[in-house]
């Protein structure tokens, strides 16, 4: 692990890693990402050092952009462990894609942001993919949803996982793929 890695994927400083990740090919000034990121021009600043001296963004006219978008999720996504997020494991006879299904029936009514993770997320793009336990990422709701659905708390082996991500900036909080969100 690099030197700094650890405060480059950190909750706050990932923030402007997506903003970078949704607008690719976008020039972007310091003061716009600290504002869009909503962290502080410092801590923009000091990202901004850190994605240069791996050279992950290069500089134009217009700000900076992204340069090696692979090079980086590459590193986020070893330093990223999925355990940092709030779990709780339920069952349901209902099938995978029926119960994937009912939560998302219920956070689009209610406009709760929600993704299909993990395996249930790359089935949405792959239909090769095949799985028997379903992972939805909640921002909130995961007791309203409860009450709404056939799931069942399940401390070990339940098919379906609950998740609340560790940061603000997980669930829809910028734009992702159709495919992966509502």
């Amino acid at each position: 692990e690099r030197r700094g890695d650890a405060s480059l994927f950190t909750a706050r400083s990932s923030r402007i890693l997506r903003i970078l990740l949704s607008e690719p090919r976008r020039e972007w000034q310091v003061q716009q990402l600290s504002r869009s990121a909503d962290v502080s021009i410092g801590l923009a600043s000091k990202i901004k050092r850190q994605l240069e001296g791996r050279e992950w963004i290069a500089t134009g006219e217009g700000g900076i952009r992204l340069a090696q978008p692979e090079a980086m999720l590459t590193a986020w996504a070893d330093a990223y462990s999925y355990r940092q997020n709030a779990v709780s494991e339920y069952y349901t006879l209902d099938a995978v894609g029926d119960a994937e299904n009912a939560v998302a029936e219920w956070c689009r009514e209610s406009e709760v942001p929600y993704a299909l993770t993990g395996f249930s997320g790359a089935g949405l793009s792959s239909p090769t993919v095949r799985y028997n336990r379903s992972c939805v990422d909640l921002r909130t709701g995961i007791d309203r949803v409860l009450r709404k659905t056939s799931l069942r708390p399940h401390e070990i082996g339940g098919n379906l996982l609950l998740a609340t991500p560790h940061t603000r900036s997980g669930v829809a909080s910028l734009p992702t793929p159709p495919c992966l969100c509502a």
